[in-house]
């Protein structure tokens, strides 16, 4: 998105605020216009952020923040890329309160889905009462709902500021780690990969389960994966955790994955695990898969059936249960799944999910 401003927009029309863990990806655009236009927050507003369990109070804190930084350069809109965090503060949803800017955002998780299980009545309209309030204030100008192409043809019929997007898919070359040699991984074995944030409510637990409860027959098959930051409510020094580590079956990477390492992991692990206790929530993850033709295991509902309909590279599972039994069978037929996954025209997805197409979706009504 930022290549696409330099290259097409002026870049003191903008005013970019990014987290410094972002400083390591920026070295290409040190030397541009558009850098000239960027600013870091402070590590310690990160860490201020990250002990709040309220969402509330995250909201109200980046509230704080947008005000403060608005004083100083007096900006007009505000493009949230990730509007859900901020819905919890009054001032964002009070349609007849007016704000010192205009703004527009993502929504990740579009409360269409529950529409289509047949919820019931009382809990749609609670779900989508945010929606409704965003879209009858003249302080909101688009919302963009992500991955959900029938949420906006139906919420189309309520206002024209709802639009489609797509999670974009960005191809980066691998980097040489070989992760193999790099976890000591036994060249047989075959690699499950869960890649991103670490937590309970990402499954991470329930794979451990699952991953210590295989046959000895399976069990010497496989290696799990476990790439990304751990959070900090999420215990991996557990016995379970320190058995499967004895036994070498299991390789955790507690760190920021760069984008290069990423593709470095997707290229070469054998099954990708999707095991979001959210099944309405958008998941990036799920494009990576798509454009690197991997076997995946992912729930069979929600968000997750939709974006892999059609897909034949996968093993659906219902539930922490029967997630054993999914990994179980990917190693039964493993070789089927892969050959079944190359039949995805990941070329044509890639096309049409492209960053590039991403960026000017998001940035050509502030035009």
């Amino acid at each position: 998105m930022l290549k696409k401003i330099n290259k097409d927009h002026k870049s003191e029309d903008f005013i970019i605020f990014l987290t410094p863990l972002l400083i390591p990806h920026l070295k290409n655009l040190k030397n541009t216009e558009i850098y000239k236009s960027i600013h870091f927050f402070e590590e310690s507003l990160g860490k201020t952020y990250s002990h709040f369990k309220s969402t509330k109070h995250m909201a109200d804190f980046i509230y704080q923040q947008i005000i403060k930084v608005n004083k100083q350069f007096q900006f007009d809109h505000v493009l949230f890329l990730n509007l859900n965090l901020i819905l919890r503060h009054y001032s964002i949803l009070n349609p007849f309160l007016k704000l010192p800017f205009t703004f527009s955002g993502i929504i990740f998780n579009s409360p269409y889905r529950f529409r289509e299980q047949n919820t019931k009545r009382l809990t749609i309209f609670k779900r989508e009462l945010y929606l409704r309030l965003l879209l009858f204030s003249k302080n909101c100008t688009r919302v963009f709902l992500l991955n959900d192409r029938k949420g906006v043809n139906f919420y189309r019929e309520w206002s024209s500021k709802i639009e489609f997007i797509n999670d974009p898919v960005r191809i980066t070359s691998p980097s040489k780690l070989d992760i193999y040699n790099y976890h000591t991984i036994k060249p047989s074995a075959l690699t499950f990969l869960q890649i991103g944030k670490l937590d309970a409510y990402k499954g991470t637990l329930d794979i451990i389960d699952a991953f210590s409860n295989l046959d000895a027959a399976y069990a010497e098959k496989v290696h799990l994966l476990l790439i990304g930051k751990v959070n900090r409510d999420t215990d991996l020094t557990t016995a379970k955790v320190h058995q499967l580590k004895e036994q070498n079956r299991i390789s955790i990477r507690n760190d920021f994955v760069p984008d290069d390492d990423f593709s470095a992991y997707m290229q070469q692990s054998d099954v990708v695990l999707i095991t979001n206790k959210n099944v309405e929530n958008s998941s990036g993850i799920v494009n990576h898969c798509l454009a690197n033709n991997k076997v995946v295991i992912a729930p069979d509902k929600g968000f997750y059936k939709e974006a892999f309909k059609g897909y034949k590279g996968i093993v659906n599972y219902n539930d922490s249960f029967s997630l054993k039994d999914a990994i179980i069978h990917a190693i039964n037929t493993i070789d089927k799944l892969k050959i079944e996954a190359q039949h995805f025209d990941s070329k044509a997805f890639i096309k049409a999910n492209s960053a590039h197409k991403f960026s000017e979706t998001l940035l050509k009504h502030l035009n």
